[in-house]
């Protein structure tokens, strides 16, 4: 493909999503903000296939992550409240990023495996705490306890930089 043909594609592709979304906006399942973030998610990812996977890959995971997560609410509602349907998307997005830089045979510093585990580990606590079996666990408020693995998991990031740093090469 030359140049000026590659200068238009992308604008073209953007408008061609853009509409696509809205359209899709105007049907019951697709309304909402969910599809104009997954539309954008997806633009973004498009973006960073034709680069080589290069480019937006992360915020594009992370937004077709969090808009499919938006759109799946009405249906995930009897397994996940809302805060935890909208981990799962998160999670599912960071998942993705490190799943294409594990085939690329990419490092990305830090992981998007990090986050996208933690977001999930809660995610799915939130789904486990709902049945019968784990009953004890409703006492706990995992409302309020997700700030505190966020906590956590960048200390544990910002250790493992502080250490790597002070190895020799």
């Amino acid at each position: 493909m030359n140049r000026d043909a590659r200068r238009g594609l992308f604008p073209g592709v953007a408008l061609v999503v853009f509409g696509a979304a809205v359209l899709l906006s105007r049907f019951r399942i697709f309304a909402g903000p969910g599809t104009i973030v997954l539309a954008l998610g997806l633009l973004f990812l498009l973006v960073s296939a034709v680069r080589g996977f290069s480019g937006p890959l992360l915020p594009g995971g992370i937004l077709t992550g969090l808009g499919a997560a938006l759109l799946l609410r009405p249906a995930l509602a009897p397994y996940f409240p809302e805060w935890g349907s909208i981990l799962l998307g998160l999670s599912a997005g960071f998942l993705f990023v490190a799943a294409v830089d594990a085939a690329r045979k990419r490092e990305r510093r830090p992981s998007p495996l990090v986050p996208g585990v933690v977001l999930g580990a809660l995610a799915l606590l939130s789904a486990i705490r709902n049945t019968a079996a784990f009953h004890w666990l409703s006492d706990v408020d995992l409302h309020d306890l997700w700030p505190w693995a966020a906590v956590v998991a960048g200390l544990f990031l910002v250790l493992r930089a502080l250490v790597s740093q002070r190895r020799p090469d």
